[in-house]
């Protein structure tokens, strides 16, 4: 797995920072919020198989298989206890690897949750999980520039806006898989077995509703509404979220 990481900026006195990222992007995700994060701390934002630099699996990948992943992650840097935040996608990744070890993750901090009934997660599917298509022809690339460039240069620098545009598109035709794994996953059949305490911020980004179910799923959970933060939670917002993470990362559960 390719990894982007923080060192921690004074000495090293807190479990590591696991961030999991949103689809179809990559750990780079992160990048703005990670040195608002890393006193005590190294914060560690791996690409998921398949995005960002890390090489993709054969076949489509489940939850599942993305949080085994994240937990051989922290076997291979001989990390016994990390603390992870999610972020849409990487929300359920983050409650899965919690409900399968939660040995392995000491403080859970999942904001803003795509938590859909199984109705909700079919009406979604077809939409969510179309394969992009790129060939020689610039104009298929228009609405992907419009949607993570145009549309974010007032709430982001160009150079930024750019960067995630590119991680956007380095899974190529596979960048629906995370998408394919998130709506086939039943959180409304697993979240309520995810008895350890969790910290839900929710904010007015887009997935307000979803989060408030999520939270009413969860049996023992903080939630934080942020309703404050519409657009950018990462980087508009990183200042506040950072607080709001922080926050969680010190709470006495």
């Amino acid at each position: 797995l390719h990894l982007h990481c923080m060192p921690a900026g004074r000495a090293e006195d807190q479990p590591p920072l696991l961030c999991l990222h949103p689809a179809p992007y990559s750990g780079a995700w992160f990048a703005t919020v990670m040195p608002l994060l890393n006193q005590g701390r190294v914060v560690i934002a791996p690409d998921y198989p398949g995005y960002g630099g890390s090489a993709p699996t054969e076949t489509e990948p489940s939850i599942r298989d993305y949080a085994d992943a994240m937990l051989d992650l922290l076997d291979d840097m001989s990390i016994a206890r990390a603390d992870v935040v999610g972020f849409h996608t990487g929300c359920l990744v983050g409650a899965e690897m919690s409900l399968v070890r939660a040995d392995r993750v000491r403080r859970l901090i999942l904001i803003d949750v795509p938590c859909f009934s199984g109705e909700e997660r079919r009406k979604l599917y077809a939409r969510a999980v179309t394969p992009r298509r790129f060939d020689a022809d610039p104009a298929g690339l228009t609405e992907e520039w419009h949607r993570n460039v145009e549309q974010r240069l007032d709430a982001m620098p160009f150079d930024r806006a750019f960067e995630l545009f590119v991680e956007s598109l380095r899974a190529g035709d596979r960048s629906h898989w995370a998408f394919h794994a998130a709506f086939n996953y039943p959180s409304d059949e697993r979240f309520p077995d995810l008895t350890k305490p969790v910290h839900v911020i929710a904010t007015g980004s887009g997935l307000l509703d979803a989060t408030r179910a999520a939270a009413r799923l969860l049996p023992n959970v903080r939630l934080v509404e942020c309703t404050d933060i519409t657009r950018a939670v990462f980087e508009e917002g990183a200042g506040r979220i950072s607080i709001e993470i922080l926050a969680a990362l010190g709470a006495k559960r």
